[in-house]
């Protein structure tokens, strides 16, 4: 299950606090970055994946600035017995 959540109206503004590659589980190929960032509004930190993003694309946040992310995708999932949510940056003109 798909879900677009306005940033804004659910966190307010979302603070930078820094990234790491994102790694595929089996190949370890980068699949791109996990951005990491607080929620002052609300008192969350979250792990947001970003597809084809590099660190150095990332550079322009320095810790501590506030992200401009309009929205985010959740997505629900289940494995094994456990599930989860997964955020992301993407389109929210791209479909499943």
């Amino acid at each position: 299950m798909k879900m677009i959540i306005d940033v804004k109206k659910t966190y307010g503004n979302l603070i930078y606090l820094g990234c790491r590659e994102w790694l595929d589980y089996k190949t370890k190929s980068v699949k791109g970055v996990k951005v990491y960032c607080g929620a002052p509004d609300t008192f969350e930190k979250l792990e947001i994946r970003a597809v084809g993003q590099t660190k150095e694309q990332m550079a322009k946040y320095s810790k501590g600035t506030e992200m401009n992310l309009d929205f985010i995708v959740a997505r629900f999932w289940t494995m094994n017995g456990k599930s989860g949510i997964t955020l992301s940056m993407e389109s929210s003109d791209k479909d499943d």
